[in-house]
Formats: C-alpha cells, structure tokens, sequence
C-alpha cells in the first residue's frame, strides 16, 4: 500500500504543543524555606525530634506547621517568622503509643514584609506561597530489634562506666538519617 500523505506537509506540521508544556510543569521553583532533613524517626514509645528550618529566599516568612496526626505529635511552635538567611528550631515530640507507622509534618509559608503575628498570616483559605513535606516514622519494637547492631569492644556502659540501663553489653542502637 502506498502513502498518499505529502512528505512535506509532514515536515511543516509543528511538533505537539502538550509535550513542550509537560516539560515545563516538571521545573521545579526554588524553596524559600528548607529543613535540615526530612524524615524523623521515633520509637512507639515516644519521643523528641529537633530539626533546623532555614529561610534562603531574599524575605521574611511566616511559617505554619500543620500535621498529619494531631493526637500523636506536638510540635513547637506551630507558627514563626523566619527572617531572611537565618535559621529557626523546631521541635517534633511523639507521644507514647499508638500504632507504628509514618505520618507527615507539612510545613507552608508565606512571605511578609509588616510585622503582625505569625498565625495572622494564616487565616482561613488562605494560600501559602510554598509548601514541603517532613515524614514522620514511628517504628515498630521488630524494627528497634532489627536496628541494633552487636559492636565489638562495646561494654553496655556509659562514659562514666556505669552500665547503661535498658541496653544489652555490646549493642548500639543504629537509627538511619536517611534524606528523602
């Protein structure tokens, strides 16, 4: 079977406009707000986190912390001002028990320039500006089993050489610092 097309009506046709728009979806804008990880690891016991926060956009942001699982987490504070090139602490504590599995932290913000208190800058449907992710893992007693590692030479005693409560001579407990 031949072709009837014009090979040259097929060089003119101009190349599909969606594939040139997808690429440019997939550039993504630089954060003004980062953190200086993005995973926190608890026990089903509890727990206390802290992570840095570092505003490197050019202005002030107003920061609101919103979680995935309020009767589990508390976090402090739930509202700041990051001024521009500075850091600010967040603290994540888990309460004893409850199931493991993970949740998430998202962090939004938005840029200011008058002075108002942070959580005026939030009201409600209000859009943020940016907006990232913290996972929050709880793991299970199999997991801390699984996570403690035999160290040679290891004693089971602190610095002071006392023994160490609750841990087993020769073991560490190994926790990942893993960045997704």
């Amino acid at each position: 079977m031949v072709s009837t097309e014009n090979p040259k009506e097929k060089e003119t046709t101009p190349k599909e406009p969606s594939k040139e728009k997808s690429k440019q979806r997939t550039i993504k804008k630089e954060l003004a707000l980062s953190a200086d990880r993005h995973r926190a690891d608890f026990s089903e016991n509890g727990g206390r986190q802290e992570m840095m926060l570092v505003n490197t956009g050019e202005k002030k942001v107003a920061v609101k912390i919103r979680s995935s699982n309020n009767k589990m987490y508390r976090v402090d504070p739930v509202y700041m001002f990051v001024d521009q090139g500075q850091a600010q602490l967040l603290v994540i504590n888990r309460m004893p028990g409850g199931p493991a599995k993970d949740d998430k932290l998202v962090v939004e913000y938005v840029h200011v320039d008058a002075q108002t208190t942070a959580k005026e800058c939030f009201p409600k449907g209000f859009k943020v500006e940016g907006q990232f992710k913290i996972v929050l893992h709880t793991y299970s007693r199999d997991e801390e089993a699984a996570m403690r590692v035999t160290t040679p030479g290891a004693t089971g005693k602190d610095q002071s050489g006392k023994e160490e409560s609750g841990k087993t001579p020769g073991t560490k407990l190994v926790m990942s610092r893993e960045i997704c």
